[in-house]
């Protein structure tokens, strides 16, 4: 996938339509949950055509607060980025006049 494809992909499913998803550089974006505000990345290998999803979660104790933090790691083609951003909870979409008109599924696809 070329540098101008790849950039309208990640806009129009990811960036321009989750809520969250934010553009860091052209083959990164940061994640920060609407709730909890952990930070998570998803990095992206055009040449492969692959993602990595690293996932952090800060895991807290009723008694002792935080206690931690978890990175994991989520390796996956583009084609099976939403259903795995889905699988980890990462995936909601914005409401349709909160996101770019351009963003998503459009009408013509």
């Amino acid at each position: 996938m070329d540098l101008v494809n790849f950039a309208i992909w990640k806009f129009r499913y990811i960036e321009g339509i989750l809520r969250g998803m934010q553009s860091f550089d052209v083959t990164t974006t940061k994640y920060v949950d609407p709730v909890f505000k952990e930070v998570s990345w998803i990095r992206y290998d055009m040449a492969a055509e692959k993602a990595t999803v690293e996932r952090t979660e800060v895991k807290h104790s009723m008694f002792f607060g935080e206690t931690g933090t978890i990175t994991q790691k989520f390796e996956c083609k583009f084609s099976d980025l939403v259903r795995t951003l889905k699988d980890l909870g990462m995936y909601q979409e914005l409401p349709p006049g909160e996101h770019h008109m351009l963003a998503g599924q459009q009408k013509d696809e």
